[in-house]
């Protein structure tokens, strides 16, 4: 059983991890997806899902400063949603929140 302390220090490094995250793509802002999971897939498997789950914000963002349609997002979803799905998912619903956009369905 974790000790407050550890629950702590694990929310704080969740934290941590999304925002740097954002930071990482704010960097490098031509970098190719291919090259975004390469950096996620480095971070240990405990935390591994919330670097997507901030990257799938990420790129959400990205998408709708530049339209409706989820070109990028898209692109990582199709080579990590298999694993990733839920994170993915959660990730794109905090950018619909962001941008106040209504999901369009079908």
């Amino acid at each position: 059983m974790s000790t407050p302390n550890q629950v702590a220090t694990k929310m704080e490094y969740i934290q941590k991890l999304f925002l740097g995250v954002q930071d990482y793509m704010r960097s490098q802002p031509e970098m190719e997806v291919e090259d975004l999971i390469t950096t996620l897939d480095a971070e240990t498997p405990e935390f591994r899902s919330i670097a997507y789950e901030s990257a799938s914000f990420g790129l959400g963002l990205f998408d709708f400063s530049k339209g409706t349609k989820l070109i990028e997002w898209e692109k990582l979803y199709k080579r990590s949603g298999k694993v990733h799905y839920f994170h993915l998912d959660i990730g794109l619903g905090w950018a619909f929140a962001k941008t106040k956009r209504i999901p369009e369905i079908g």
